[in-house]
């Protein structure tokens, strides 16, 4: 199936609605209006996304099924923290089949992302001579390339972008075909083959590891999450200066601030996505530890740049 759109965006649950095969649960970490845009296109078992977003993130949520995503930052995109160390426009991150995403980006984040079918790279790898390339890649890893192989990728999906975009040929056309299916998919195979795998190495030890691991299960879980510092060390199983230090060291912020935005977060993404027509703010607000009412709407508007009840509104129009 072929497909193709280009949108800009200023709601953020809108985005993470349309984004085509990726389950995302994106947490907004710093105040003012969300800005985004995403150009995403497929056509059989390969498909393109190209996206950039002004806001400071945790992204959370996982990759498509069935596929192997190969991820490069574009040129004008700061560095971010994938999987604990830190990633610039010269490498690749691979995602295995529905892997967790676990990134922090800051404002300006900007990619492009190319998820190919585990069958189609088997067959295009054998006929490279390559053995079983789907197995070498199912590991989640990250790839440094050459400046040169970044140019060649970059060239190739910027002229795509073109031939799919406004004024181009279309999605379902020949150029567009042989792109996609053949020659995007034979050149990151030949770059990923050809270039030596970095070792993960985080500047975390494995216990700290863990720990973070621990909190952000306990933030997803549909019960009232934690309130305070004190609750999430707990959790960690760890001290508070431990717990101040893996905190600031992944988000640039303190455990109290991210616990606040990420409370913030879940209502927010709770008050857009209810379908009750008994739902009322204050309950969803007072499920997320939020009491008071007023401070709430203040911290709220100052994160997400307008006050719960027009976010609840959306929601209507939503559903039309």
């Amino acid at each position: 199936m072929d497909f193709f759109f280009q949108r800009f965006f200023s709601n953020l649950n809108s985005y993470m609605d349309l984004v085509n095969n990726w389950d995302l649960d994106f947490r907004q970490l710093d105040r003012g209006d969300f800005k985004g845009s995403l150009m995403q296109y497929g056509y059989g078992d390969v498909q393109i996304g190209i996206t950039t977003i002004n806001r400071k993130f945790d992204q959370r949520g996982s990759a498509p099924e069935k596929s192997i995503t190969f991820c490069m930052l574009n040129p004008e995109s700061p560095p971010i923290i994938w999987r604990g160390i830190e990633v610039d426009h010269q490498k690749v991150m691979i995602y295995s089949a529905g892997d967790e995403i676990d990134c922090a980006s800051e404002p300006g984040f900007s990619v492009t992302g190319c998820s190919i079918s585990e069958s189609l790279l088997s067959k295009l790898g054998r006929d490279m001579g390559m053995h079983r390339p789907e197995e070498a890649l199912t590991r989640n890893k990250v790839l440094t390339i050459s400046t040169q192989s970044q140019k060649m990728l970059l060239g190739v999906f910027a002229e795509t972008n073109r031939k799919v975009g406004p004024g181009g040929v279309g999605i379902n056309t020949e150029p567009v075909r042989c792109a996609l299916e053949v020659t995007i998919p034979r050149l990151i195979l030949s770059v990923t083959a050809a270039t030596q795998d970095i070792k993960i190495s985080s500047p975390l030890t494995n216990r700290r590891l863990r720990a973070l691991e621990a909190i952000e299960r306990r933030l997803v879980m549909p019960t009232t999450p934690p309130t305070t510092v004190g609750e999430l060390c707990q959790v960690a199983g760890v001290s508070e200066r431990t717990l101040q230090y893996l905190i600031r060291q992944k988000y640039g912020i303190t455990p109290k601030a991210y616990l606040q935005l990420v409370r913030l977060n879940g209502v927010h993404r709770a008050l857009y996505r209810t379908n009750s027509r008994k739902a009322k703010i204050a309950d969803i607000a007072n499920d997320w530890g939020f009491w008071h009412m007023g401070q709430f709407a203040k911290d709220y508007k100052g994160l997400f740049g307008e006050l719960p009840s027009v976010t609840f509104g959306k929601r209507l129009v939503r559903r039309g």
